[in-house]
């Protein structure tokens, strides 16, 4: 600035000795500050130039316009307001004046009110404004500028030929690019240089490089900027031994120490996979700047290198190079792509220790990076830290709790971000209104519904779509489709949207009406539209409509699509035809693995459990990998059949580890009930032991399983050490371990379990304290079964039987009367079970005279196989054989295995061996491996010294049988 300095002093006494300066003179002084940047000196030539009247040549008002919009446009803007008539260069200057501090639509304005007043724009002012076209991406008035370059007659310079292509290639219309590239009579380095980087830019990675060929073809020697192109094309190719050729031409050409060059090559070779030559390129470099470390670091992220790339970062701290927001979102983004919280907790740990974790942008990326990895909870406290929390904050959050499934907290959250002034964006509405949608809430969708027309956003069409969404969702079919209406854009996921809810809503007619006008309207239904509209069909049992959706789907071509293909079979299967269901799925040129799960699955709802084993053995025999599904849907199935299947479960549980399918919750509960039924405890207790983690159907599996077998201590073992683990049982697990109670007669473990009930809220249910009662009852605890039953603010059937239950089980006929009394009077009709209760209860006590009248009550003709053998029962115990013989006579089908048994311990009682002998005949008929029958008959004949034997002729009295 020193030269300046003399400059204007210079000025200044020549005008003090009154001396005239001339223009050339004046001009040479203005133009050696703008070359300097000499804004100050300027100014003083400037006031000296006014005070002598000299400052109204319009040239001098050009110098001084373009040197004071170093400083400030307003300054430059109020010089050219002085000006009487501007000319082109004084306009020219205002403009690039503009452009240099980015007012890019004010350096419109002023080039086209340049020519509103017969102001020609010129070459320069050309370029400047094709600049402005560029950067704003605004391809309508680029188009009329190049329509007024073609009039000037200059699209044939070189320059304006090359600014034109760069336009064009920021606008995205790469296609005229190429039109006026090939118009160029002659073509200089910058015009290829600008052709190559247009098509690396609109990433035709292939049209650079030969592009490339074809200059090189013409004598061109390419130079850094044409470089820093191909490498990026070749990156982007994965062309690494291009790379490689491009890297020695850098060589040959001297540039190896560029830096930026270097950096391009180390992105280069990373992309290829070459961390090698990567981290030799890195390691040549004397002093690497941040975008170097920058390149290497991505590179190593990008390849899962996560200890390089944390080493890389230390040593570059410990060089005393400081990350640039730009780096540290690269690290943070390929710790985020790793999806690994060990990994996220390492890298916050180093930013921590570097000093940067209190940078805003870092604590954004930090937040995203938990999110990513699955740790909610960890991103939420670092966002809690936050002492600004911007738009892109909070909308992370929305995208974790989206994802983590928590609708209700994305609603709270977004009223508190409205409550801290937050201005709320589209990003965080779309968010707000899906969790609206999960929750079919109404109220609240309305409510985001009135803040999107307050933020003027509803005509952008991805809102539009989350808006019409949650009226969908919750049937609200007339404000969906008025949303649908006013929206002046919709695209595909609009249509399809409205037709999916009309459709759900079984609204046929409509469905129709919009397929036919969404291709009015040049939009062609997709594979999602027809499964929307065919998913529907099979839940409602329209076949006729599926018929008719089905015929659109061959018209258009969407059968032969797995996608599309697995909603047919499912429709079909669920309509009960299969038939037409397997016809589709035999048509489908490609099974994919849903195809065969959708098919298994169906066979196996419609209980064809042998058919569906069947699919899945010729699904490994296409060599179909069978996913988490396919192994569910078999492994319920063969819990289903039971018996013989061990050697099927053994093999899916061999098959499920070699495919290193994670055994989580699902997979491990199916296998553990499948084992349990087919009577391998012990399997099915070493994959719940193998389990990382247990939940409460797991379980609860695991003990039905010990209880199904008999194995009640085991069920009740492992029933409080649920409830010690801190897990909080289920119902059924409740009704499971109460049963285990009674078949154990573990009565100290069932106050327990009571009491876990009581602390778990369930004192309430009518199911389990019908089981409490029950259990109360049959262990001799009649006043505690009274109380439960006395605290139940109603009681239903279920809890009357139960306790009557109990009073007969221990023979207490008159508080068995009175319970049932009250049933009664509460208008509850009893059930063949009630009488059976009361009866047993006269049983035990052998009142047969009783008991007679219940039998009247309980309508001998249309009593069941389980209320004859509590009559049996009663006759039985009181010695009443011959009544008992006739009510067996009575019988309106066989007697079965219990019957006999009741008969044959009632011939143990009273001492009758001949009608024991008959009465064991009838029950071995049944099954001769009943060993309580051979017991009672040994005894029999032990007790009457006689022996029998099978062969024996029946004796009459129950001849028939």
């Amino acid at each position: 600035m020193q030269q300046g300095f003399q400059s204007y002093k210079d000025v200044e006494r020549l005008y003090r000795e009154g001396r005239t300066l001339s223009e050339a003179t004046t001009s040479i002084f203005l133009q050696d500050c703008i070359k300097k940047n000499d804004v100050h000196s300027g100014r003083v030539i400037h006031s000296l130039l006014s005070c002598n009247g000299v400052q109204s040549h319009s040239l001098l008002q050009s110098y001084l316009i373009r040197l004071f919009s170093y400083g400030g446009i307003l300054e430059a803007g109020l010089v050219f307001c002085r000006v009487a008539e501007p000319n082109v260069y004084a306009w020219h200057a205002l403009i690039s004046g503009h452009v240099m501090h980015g007012f890019y639509e004010r350096a419109l304005e002023l080039f086209y009110m340049m020519q509103e007043l017969q102001v020609s724009p010129g070459r320069c002012t050309f370029l400047c404004i094709l600049k402005v076209c560029g950067y704003t991406e605004a391809l309508i008035e680029g188009q009329a500028v190049h329509d007024q370059i073609v009039t000037h007659g200059l699209e044939s310079d070189i320059s304006v030929g090359s600014s034109l292509i760069e336009m064009y290639a920021k606008c995205g219309n790469i296609e005229e690019s190429c039109k006026v590239f090939d118009t160029l009579q002659s073509k200089d380095l910058i015009s290829w240089s600008v052709m190559i980087a247009a098509f690396s830019q609109n990433s035709q990675s292939m049209a650079a490089l030969e592009l490339y060929r074809k200059m090189v073809d013409e004598g061109f020697k390419p130079d850094r900027a044409v470089f820093l192109c191909l490498l990026k094309a070749c990156g982007a190719l994965r062309v690494g031994w291009l790379g490689r050729m491009l890297h020695e031409q850098i060589v040959e050409n001297m540039l190896e120490d560029d830096s930026l060059l270097c950096s391009s090559l180390i992105d280069m070779y990373s992309k290829c996979s070459n961390m090698e030559d990567a981290q030799s390129v890195f390691d040549s470099l004397r002093s690497p700047d941040v975008i170097a470390w920058n390149a290497l670091m991505a590179g190593y992220g990008q390849h899962g290198c996560w200890l390089h790339t944390l080493n890389l970062f230390h040593r570059m701290h410990l060089c005393g190079i400081e990350p640039d927001t730009i780096l540290l979102s690269s690290i943070l983004r390929a710790f985020q792509d790793s999806e690994s919280f060990q990994n996220a907790t390492i890298m916050h740990i180093s930013l921590i220790f570097s000093g940067f974790d209190s940078k805003l942008l870092v604590q954004e990326l930090l937040v995203s990076m938990y999110v990513t990895c699955g740790a909610l909870e960890d991103g939420n406290k670092i966002f809690e830290t936050m002492l600004e929390r911007s738009v892109s904050a909070w909308n992370t959050i929305f995208a974790g709790l989206i994802q983590h499934n928590m609708p209700y907290d994305v609603i709270q959250t977004h009223e508190r971000m409205l409550l801290e002034h937050v201005q709320t964006d589209s990003s965080a509405l779309v968010n707000v209104l899906k969790a609206c949608s999960k929750l079919k809430n109404l109220w609240q969708g309305k409510v985001v519904h009135t803040i999107v027309n307050l933020c003027d956003l509803n005509e952008s069409v991805v809102i539009g779509n989350a808006v019409i969404d949650v009226y969908v969702k919750c049937q609200c079919m007339e404000m969906a489709h008025q949303v649908f209406e006013t929206l002046r854009e919709r695209n595909l996921v609009t249509w399809n949207t409205l037709i999916a809810g009309y459709a759900y809503n079984r609204q046929d007619h409509i469905v129709l009406g919009l397929l036919q006008a969404m291709q009015e309207e040049g939009f062609a239904p997709d594979d999602f539209t027809y499964a929307s509209i065919m998913k529907p069909c099979g839940d409602a049992k329209a076949l006729g409509f599926a018929h008719q959706i089905h015929e659109k789907i061959v018209a258009f071509g969407f059968e032969a699509t797995a996608f599309v293909g697995s909603i047919i079979i499912d429709t079909y299967s669920k309509c009960g035809c299969m038939d037409e269901a397997l016809d589709v799925f035999e048509k489908l040129p490609c099974k994919d693995v849903v195809c065969w799960n959708t098919l298994i699955g169906a066979q196996a709802q419609l209980g064809n459990e042998i058919q569906a084993l069947e699919l899945f053995e010729k699904m490994q025999e296409d060599q179909v990998c069978a996913d988490k599904m396919t192994y569910l849907c078999i492994l319920k199935v063969c819990s289903t059949l039971l018996a013989g299947l061990w050697q099927q479960i053994m093999l899916l549980h061999h098959l499920i580890l070699v495919a290193q399918l994670e055994l989580d919750i699902f997979l491990g509960t199916a296998l553990i009930d499948s084992y349990a039924k087919n009577s391998d405890l012990g399997a099915a207790r070493k994959v719940f032991d193998s389990l990382s983690c247990q939940n409460v159907v797991t379980w609860g599996s695991m003990i039905s399983g010990y209880l199904q077998h008999g194995e009640g201590l085991s069920a009740l073992d492992m029933t409080c050490k649920m409830i010690s683990e801190g897990l909080k049982p289920e119902k059924s697990t409740f009704l499971a371990a109460i049963k285990a109670c009674i078949s154990t007669g573990a009565v100290k473990h069932g106050r327990l379990i009571h009491d876990s009930i009581i602390r778990d809220g369930f004192e309430l249910n009518l199911e389990i304290c019908s089981a409490v009662i029950n259990f109360y009852g049959k262990c001799g605890s009649l006043q505690e079964a009274l109380r439960v039953f006395r605290n139940l603010p109603c009681q239903d059937l279920v809890c009357f039987n139960a306790l009557i239950s109990g009073y007969g089980h221990h023979g207490d006929k008159e508080l068995a009367e009175q319970s049932f009394e009250e049933l009664q009077t509460k208008c509850v009709n009893p059930i063949s079970e009630t009488y059976i209760n009361v009866l047993k209860s006269f049983s035990h006590i052998g009142l047969v005279e009783e008991g007679e009248k219940w039998i009247k009550n309980m309508n001998i003709n249309k009593k069941s196989l389980i209320q004859y053998t509590s009559v049996i029962d009663l006759f039985g115990r009181a010695g009443h054989m011959e009544e008992a013989v006739e009510v067996l006579k009575t019988m309106p089908d066989l007697p079965d295995v219990a019957v006999w048994l009741v008969f044959l311990t009632a011939c143990k009682m009273y001492g009758n061996p001949q009608l024991a002998k008959d009465c064991f005949d009838q029950l071995s008929r049944l099954d001769l491996s009943v060993a309580a029958g051979y017991m009672l008959m040994s005894d029999i004949c032990a007790d009457s010294q006689t022996s029998f034997s099978l062969d024996d002729p029946r004796h009459n009295n129950i001849q028939a049988y």
